[in-house]
């Protein structure tokens, strides 16, 4: 009887760091396959192909390869949080790899002021008009297919 339970919690175990490894791996798959999409200029944010509204977090690849690219000028034009958004991703694998263990409590406010931040962030960027957060909605598929849609 004991094996047994041993057994299962031996596939619990596995099963659970199974589970933590995908967890891990899946989104920098896209992250990387995004960034090479990115690298070559194909790319586009698909919020800001289809609605024509970019995201809180548009230019920040751009950002992320300008400063590698050593132009911490041009990275912070992009994205002004451009180091912190690094900072929370390695926060958060650190997290879900058991490394570090802040309360659920403390996690919650963490994500909820990153979210915060890059929201006020946002609007400041907007009310700035940076060209980086433009809204164009002449040049999003939605608009181009309620124009094809409507007959004009």
């Amino acid at each position: 009887m004991q094996s047994a339970v041993k057994q299962a919690a031996s596939f619990y175990m596995n099963d659970n760091k199974r589970k933590k490894i995908i967890q891990l791996i899946l989104p920098a798959v896209f992250v990387a396959f995004f960034a090479m999409l990115s690298l070559i200029g194909v790319y586009k944010c698909p919020l800001d192909a289809f609605l024509g509204i970019p995201c809180p977090t548009c230019g920040l690849t751009r950002a992320v390869r300008a400063a590698l690219h050593g132009d911490m000028a041009m990275a912070f034009y992009y994205h002004p949080l451009w180091p912190v958004i690094p900072v929370a991703v390695l926060l958060l694998i650190l997290y879900h790899c058991d490394v570090i263990h802040p309360s659920a409590r403390v996690f919650r406010n963490a994500c909820i002021f990153l979210a915060v931040i890059v929201g006020v962030c946002f609007f400041i960027r907007h009310l700035q008009h940076s060209p980086v957060v433009m809204i164009h909605f002449k040049t999003s598929v939605l608009y181009r297919l309620y124009e094809i849609l409507t007959f004009d």
